[in-house]
């Protein structure tokens, strides 16, 4: 279509949901030129910056709690925004193996300027992490506040977390730094519409988080992509609703996406201050209703398509509602598509 000269955004692609054009975008991105514009919706909780941040809060927590998450030191000394070389890391852990220490007495055994900083920092926190604002621990956390913490010899200093100053550097392209710090908003945003607690601490946004967790859901933020105003329009049919163009694609068009085989597979029963954060899954009337939404989505042409496998090499089922079936070993009709033979592409 692109090289017969149609406009790009006269073309959509359309999918149940969002995740399942994902994949697709690395291989049109390939191509100079074709142009792609679609939302962008992103798991907060599963940028890594950010789960850098969620992690180390939850090691301050713990120790707070009086428990022992050695586990998770080897994890946070590796975080690149501390600057510790990972053979030091490794150096300082595998020497007190088996030792009955405390987390933070690994760190401060082995004879590294880094390590004790680190573990001076975070001593300095878990002692904070009672009273302080959960608003000034974050910035704390990721460094937009000093912070006065006393090392081994008794030396006090100024310490500014290297996190923002680490990935907001020269060596982050600026869309990199952008979307860290639309992420840090999104999940400020979130803590404050969620916490119901007048002056939140840390608690009760390690609480936060395991309500998510507990809920499976995830903490989006969404905004538009778009190459230019002349591109190809990737959306899912709820974002196709009230709009039209010349030539459609429907992708992932099996049975487990926009058929029967799908609805809400959160089965664990869930306390009331949770349901509200939970998807709860849609009807098989409201399946076929969208389904009609994607398909009458096309002025001139509209192409259905589906994988033979997923990414774990299993077959999806067919689409049930076009009543597909094997006519032959290498024939796959429809009697409900104008052409009723399917085409296949290996």
């Amino acid at each position: 279509l692109n090289q017969a000269g149609e406009k790009q955004s006269e073309i959509a692609i359309l999918t149940e949901k969002h995740k399942y054009f994902l994949p697709l975008l690395p291989y049109l991105k390939a191509y100079d030129d074709i142009n792609i514009a679609y939302e962008k919706r992103e798991n907060v909780l599963e940028d890594k910056y950010i789960h850098e941040i969620t992690t180390l809060a939850r090691f301050i927590y713990e120790l707070s709690q009086n428990e022992n998450p050695a586990y998770r030191l080897m994890e946070i000394l590796t975080f690149p925004f501390f600057g510790i070389p990972p053979i030091t890391a490794i150096s300082a852990l595998q020497t007190n193996y088996g030792d009955a220490k405390k987390s933070l007495d690994y760190l401060l055994s082995v004879d590294d300027e880094k390590l004790k900083q680190t573990a001076a920092f975070i001593a300095e926190l878990v002692k904070l992490s009672f009273d302080t604002p959960l608003e000034e621990f974050i910035d704390y956390l990721i460094g937009t506040k000093a912070l006065s913490i006393t090392l081994p010899d008794n030396t006090a200093i100024n310490f500014i977390s290297p996190f923002l100053a680490t990935y907001s550097d020269e060596r982050i392209t600026d869309f990199n730094t952008f979307n860290l710090y639309e992420n840090l908003t999104v999940l400020r945003e979130n803590i404050r519409s969620h916490i119901k607690t007048e002056k939140p601490r840390l608690a009760d946004f390690i609480n936060f988080l395991d309500d998510y967790e507990a809920a499976g859901q995830a903490i989006l933020n969404t905004s538009p992509y778009q190459d230019s105003s002349d591109s190809i329009q990737i959306m899912s049919a709820h974002k196709s609703k009230g709009l039209e163009f010349k030539h459609v694609f429907m992708i992932a068009t099996d049975d487990v996406s926009w058929g029967k085989g799908k609805g809400n597979n959160n089965l664990l029963s869930l306390p009331k201050n949770l349901v509200s954060i939970r998807h709860t899954g849609i009807t098989e009337d409201e399946q076929l209703r969208l389904l009609f939404v994607a398909i009458t989505r096309a002025r001139k042409t509209l192409t259905i398509t589906n994988s033979k496998q997923d990414f774990a090499g299993k077959s999806p089922k067919r689409l049930v509602y076009l009543e597909e079936y094997d006519a032959t070993d290498d024939t796959v009709v429809s009697p409900l598509l104008p052409n009723p033979n399917v085409v296949e592409h290996y």
